[in-house]
């Protein structure tokens, strides 16, 4: 393979998601020759098993509202990578149809298992479309937290974080003692998978897109675990839950948002400027940390800093930008800039004679 060809990584196992998903992380420069190959995604699947006496041969209404929460989550994320808009509307009703799940449930147990090779054609169609470094992460984490055994881990390391700030929120300390089964749990999946649920983190930092998949992702799991009350047994993608964790993350509240300011220094990474009445603004803090979606959908305000939001895409240099957003958990949403302007350089002091 050349230097100057495309970088062509087979996807045909969660592994290669993994191991491509981490390179284009850690490959900011070479990234924008990658390309992925999902012609084979025979590895992707959805497995649930619920256990306990309901589930003898049975199906609940509660558990199909869960897993009919879960595949809309997924519509949500697909539309998201296939639209750019995360309203299942958008897709029709031929693009749902093709990446509806069909699960099979195994005569007596309550095991319901989907493989979702064939529902996720319309992905390989569309990385043949799109290129760039967050498309491609945001497909591989969408692949790997809704079709891997290991993305399942993101879910439970979150409801841990989750219960902290809940505790703080109520002016207290997180208390281990009080949530045990649940601590005790995630603690022995971030042991023994630390390596991707650093990696995924760090999509989530790199792309909005994977972040807001990630959010979609982890309300569908919610959906699943709570609306299975009546389980003894919960098994989600190979991870078994107890009563006790279920009942733990049934009794937890859900991520609340607050109203945030940020006024810092970014780069300019891409711009969208196909819809007249709005400039979508793809913007990148100085370290490469953390990567933000913010919209300049004022007239007026586009036309005092459009320009500095121009020169520093066009020069790779830094602009001083004000924000407004909603900081949902760790993620910023629906930011909006309301200024922007290039950084005023220091003053030099004269020579001393």
């Amino acid at each position: 393979m050349s230097e100057a060809g495309p970088i062509v990584f087979r996807i045909d196992s969660e592994d290669s998601a993994w191991e491509a998903l981490d390179w284009l992380i850690r490959n900011r420069a070479e990234a924008r020759h990658a390309r992925l190959d999902l012609s084979d995604l025979s590895w992707t699947r959805v497995h649930l098993n619920f256990k306990g006496k309901p589930f003898e041969q049975t199906v609940t209404s509660s558990i199909m509202k869960g897993v009919v929460e879960f595949q809309n989550d997924l519509y949500r994320s697909l539309s998201l990578i296939l639209k750019d808009d995360e309203r299942i509307t958008r897709l029709t009703d031929a693009e749902k149809s093709k990446s509806e799940l069909i699960f099979k449930v195994d005569k007596g147990s309550s095991d319901l298992d989907a493989q979702a090779g064939d529902q996720l054609g319309l992905l390989q169609i569309a990385v043949e479309k799109m290129s760039g470094r967050q498309v491609l992460i945001a497909v591989l984490t969408l692949l790997v937290l809704y079709f891997g055994y290991h993305g399942v881990d993101s879910y439970f390391e979150h409801k841990v974080e989750e219960k902290r700030v809940e505790a703080e929120e109520k002016g207290r300390q997180f208390d281990i003692q009080e949530r045990k089964d649940l601590y005790d749990f995630v603690q022995k999946i971030i042991k023994s998978n630390p390596d991707r649920n650093r990696i995924i983190n760090n999509a989530f930092r790199a792309s909005p897109t994977a972040a807001t998949i990630g959010e979609h992702n982890r309300h569908g799991f919610d959906e699943v675990i709570r609306n299975s009350a009546a389980a003894e047994q919960l098994t989600i993608q190979g991870t078994s839950l107890s009563s006790g964790v279920i009942s733990e993350i049934r009794r937890s509240n859900r991520a609340t948002s607050e109203e945030v300011v940020i006024k810092d220094l970014f780069r300019v990474v891409g711009v969208d400027s196909d819809n007249p009445e709005s400039y979508t603004v793809h913007l990148e803090n100085e370290d490469a940390s953390q990567t933000i979606v913010a919209q300049l959908d004022d007239p007026l305000i586009q036309s005092r800093y459009q320009k500095a939001i121009q020169r520093s895409e066009w020069s790779d240099s830094l602009v001083m930008v004000h924000l407004t957003a909603r900081r949902v958990g760790g993620m910023i949403k629906d930011a909006k800039i309301t200024r922007a302007y290039a950084p005023r350089k220091p003053r030099s002091k004269r020579a001393v004679r």
